[in-house]
């Protein structure tokens, strides 16, 4: 990435302070307007209507209900030592409860989720680099939450709580699924890491790696394809193995660098860290290779794992404490593109 220096807004010149704050920028109909503080995000979306774009700065916001398929973009959910960029962090539990059609849906990229991120209606929603804490439906005006056709790109989801009574269908490229309770879901799995606390049924993998966690599996119903199965401690990852594309393992030791024992259940020493990057041993990236040629897990396949957001990030934003006698105000705004 590139850093470029903008000033906006840029009225007054000389000693006055500035402190740093959020911003956030709403764009509708290439108008562009903006919102400051911890309550910038709830403003712009509060502002939008669907399609528009909500981009937010790095810095915490306040949550709110997203009752509206719009953009909302960060800096990034992961602190980048390279470029200097802090993530964009959503404090408070947030609600998804947009209307979907065939023309508009909710996008989220580059955001890092502190809290729980319930679904009462969500379809044909993307995510693309972010970390979500916690993903779970909730029943909204005694309604079933529905979920279907979503999908994850280059996502770390450290827990994953389903409605069992309704099945909700996902796909999950280049992502890490931490704890997944997720039995009847319909889920595509394509160069992931799934961290199983229950069984799935309805699972197709593809040039993944699937981990057994607390007497967790895959069911005879699922399908994988040039996976790493670990049975990290446990007799069995799927009950179906007859399919000699997959490779079966049986500790976590033996495929990643760093990652160790994941079982929460059985207090395990090594606890999610969001700073685990899941490399594999040069030996299993070398030697056992997806259906394309490149080594299974999230640093393969067509879409790499990488948190660095593809669009312009706003690093940092300074705004005067106070305008000037004549209303003016003096915003510094500092963004990162990507050569």
């Amino acid at each position: 990435m590139k850093k470029t220096l903008f000033l906006a807004l840029m009225l007054v010149i000389g000693a006055t302070v500035f402190a740093q704050q959020q911003m956030a920028t709403l764009n509708h109909n290439d108008s562009i307007s903006m919102f400051y503080g911890s309550n910038a995000f709830v403003d712009a979306h509060n502002a939008a209507v669907a399609g528009d774009i909500v981009t937010l700065s790095s810095g915490t916001f306040k949550s709110c209900d997203i009752t509206k398929a719009i953009t909302i973009r960060g800096a990034g959910f992961y602190y980048d030592s390279i470029a200097m960029t802090h993530p964009t962090i959503i404090i408070g539990n947030l609600n998804l409860l947009s209307p979907n059609d065939s023309i508009q849906n909710l996008v989220m990229e580059g955001i890092n989720v502190k809290n729980t991120m319930y679904y009462y209606n969500v379809g044909n929603a993307k995510f693309n680099r972010c970390y979500i804490d916690s993903w779970m439906y909730i029943k909204y005006n005694n309604g079933y939450a529905k979920c279907y056709d979503t999908e994850f790109v280059n996502c770390i989801i450290k827990e994953i709580k389903e409605n069992p009574s309704v099945p909700s269908s996902y796909s999950f490229v280049n992502s890490v699924l931490y704890h997944s309770y997720m039995d009847n879901d319909n889920v595509t799995l394509l160069n992931s890491i799934l961290i199983m606390q229950h069984s799935h049924c309805n699972t197709i993998a593809y040039n993944s790696i699937i981990v057994n966690n607390w007497l967790a599996s895959l069911q005879r119903e699922a399908i994988a394809y040039n996976c790493i199965l670990i049975k990290n401690g446990f007799s069995s990852v799927w009950e179906n193995p007859n399919n000699s594309t997959n490779k079966t393992v049986e500790n976590l030791s033996d495929v990643f660098e760093t990652l160790r024992n994941t079982d929460r259940a059985h207090n395990a020493t090594n606890e999610f860290s969001i700073d685990e990057r899941y490399i594999l041993k040069e030996e299993i990236a070398t030697s056992f290779l997806g259906n394309d040629g490149t080594e299974v897990g999230i640093h393969g396949g067509m879409l790499p794992f990488d948190t660095r957001p593809y669009y312009m990030v706003v690093k940092k934003c300074i705004v005067a404490k106070k305008s000037t006698i004549d209303g003016k105000l003096s915003v510094d705004i500092e963004v990162m593109v990507e050569e």
